[in-house]
């Protein structure tokens, strides 16, 4: 069998590949000041209230702060490797709660046990919790394009498979696995190119060989690399609960297959309720605001219920602000013989960048995402969740097919997977991919990593269409260009609801 060299890259070296440490002691010195400024901050809010310490005490303590990196560690979190945001969320949970309780039993067995306030160290916990991803995830953006981040890697393979995992790798350098060569049609290359680049990962992105095909290939092509990432095509298989195993002496892959049933499901309901009721008494005065905004600034109802299917395949009403002029059909009937650019734009799109019917503050409350504040009461009905799936109507079905039955697994969401990774600007098969990988890999801690997305989101309208002609296009997940498929003429996937559409 013969090799194919496709792509190598230059410039990383084995000096570059050894200068790893450097990232790792980076990592390691914005983790541990982070951790010092949690508790500076917590002392602070303490001292505010009028409660007295002796800072002294507290700076002599300071040196067990290296015990947070050293907990991450033992969470998995160095080197910071192919993580992904809900593991690495986990980890910093794992790492924040086990040194806080270690400084807790520290603190308590002193003789002077009384001077430390224990409400310092909980909020030193909270602030960590809060701060500690966004910092990590901010270093790999300033630190991954520059070669002493990461380690170089092999990837051997030249199918779809392969092409994808290049083009994630590439856009992602925060990963830290630094593509240097690929190799297509087989991995006799393979020593060559570790000899050559000083790479100890090598990823097989290839079908999926016999036990002992493979074996062949750890001992005979790829003995140079310390790691070697096997990556078989399953598309559709859950990621995130997948872990391999050992039955009888061989290999198994563990699969859950259904992460939102039991005590999971009642923890993310129970998180549901506690947010909701909280986010909806402190939203209330804004709730009216915009509601007599919205009645003050177009004749009608300022809310309006969308017919959706939720978990189970169970009907009901989503409820939303209204963003349109109550007549808005009439008002497109009237402009569409006169306009065929608008018409074949509504035919092909399913939307208009310049909608005639979406009302001024409609194009502002869309932009910020208000419009969906009333869906914290389908929340608390138990109709919804804060993430999950977007809610879909009646005329999708056809078009979810197969993956219907994984939607109703879950409540839909105010939030979710497509609306942090493009929204509008995404295909609409790239928003099954999205529905298919929340269900199959949810997680508590995918859904706090989504919820943490959704604010950037928000406040940065990414994705919004608005009805305006400016739709918000910037760096996102799922990046792609082609616009949505031809919808029938009855144009599902908006409900029509007094001149409304609900998407």
């Amino acid at each position: 069998m013969s090799t194919t060299l496709l792509a190598v890259r230059t410039g990383w070296t084995v000096r570059a590949h050894r200068a790893q440490w450097v990232a790792d002691v980076s990592l390691i010195l914005i983790d541990t000041l982070g951790f010092l400024c949690s508790g500076a901050l917590a002392l602070l809010a303490r001292q505010s209230i009028g409660a007295p310490f002796d800072t002294s005490s507290y700076l002599a303590t300071a040196p067990l702060a290296l015990l947070y990196p050293a907990a991450l560690s033992m969470a998995g979190l160095y080197p910071a490797i192919g993580l992904s945001p809900a593991a690495e969320l986990r980890g910093v949970f794992r790492g924040a709660t086990l040194t806080c309780l270690f400084l807790a039993a520290v603190t308590f067995f002193q003789r002077d046990a009384g001077q430390y306030s224990r409400a310092a160290l909980l909020l030193t916990w909270a602030i960590t919790l809060l701060t500690a991803p966004p910092l990590r995830a901010g270093a790999r953006t300033l630190l991954g394009p520059t070669r002493w981040w990461g380690v170089p890697a092999v990837l051997i393979g030249s199918g779809e498979a392969a092409m994808r995992v290049a083009e994630e790798l590439r856009r992602r350098p925060g990963l830290g696995l630094h593509l240097v060569a690929q190799l297509g049609s087989g991995p006799e290359l393979a020593a060559v190119a570790a000899a050559e680049t000083g790479a100890r990962y090598a990823i097989l992105a290839m079908p999926v060989e016999p036990g002992a095909r493979l074996n062949e290939l750890l001992e005979r092509h790829l003995y140079p690399y310390r790691h070697v990432l096997v990556m078989p095509d399953w598309s559709g298989l859950p990621s995130h609960s997948a872990t391999a195993c050992e039955v009888g002496g061989r290999v198994a892959l563990s699969v859950d297959q259904s992460p939102l049933s039991g005590a999971p499901e009642r923890l993310k309901r129970v998180f549901d309720l506690l947010v909701a009721a909280v986010a909806g008494v402190m939203a209330l005065p804004l709730l009216a605001l915009i509601w007599a905004c919205v009645r003050l600034t177009s004749p009608g109802p300022a809310l309006f219920a969308s017919p959706r299917i939720g978990q189970g395949g169970r009907r009901f009403l989503a409820w939303k602000f209204r963003t349109m002029y109550q007549d808005g059909g009439e008002i497109l009937r009237r402009m569409i013989p006169s306009n065929p650019a608008l018409a074949a734009e509504l035919a092909h799109l399913h939307k208009l960048r310049r909608d005639p019917r979406v009302t001024p503050l409609g194009r502002w409350l869309r932009r910020s995402s208000l419009d969906e504040l009333p869906q914290l009461w389908n929340v608390i009905r138990g109709e919804m969740s804060l993430v999950g799936p977007r809610p879909i109507l009646e005329e999708e079905v056809e078009r979810y097919g197969p993956l219907f039955g994984l939607y109703k697994r879950a409540r839909p969401g105010i939030t979710g997977l497509w609306q942090v990774s493009g929204r509008n600007n995404t295909s609409y098969p790239r928003r099954l991919e999205c529905v298919e990988h929340y269900v199959r890999n949810w997680s508590f801690w995918l859904d706090l990593v989504i919820l943490g997305k959704t604010v950037r989101v928000v406040l940065t309208g990414e994705g919004a269409c608005s009805g305006s002609g400016r739709t918000e296009v910037r760096r996102t997940t799922w990046r792609q260009t082609e616009g949505m498929p031809m919808l029938p003429a009855r144009f599902p996937g908006r409900e029509q609801h007094g001149g409304e559409c609900c998407s």
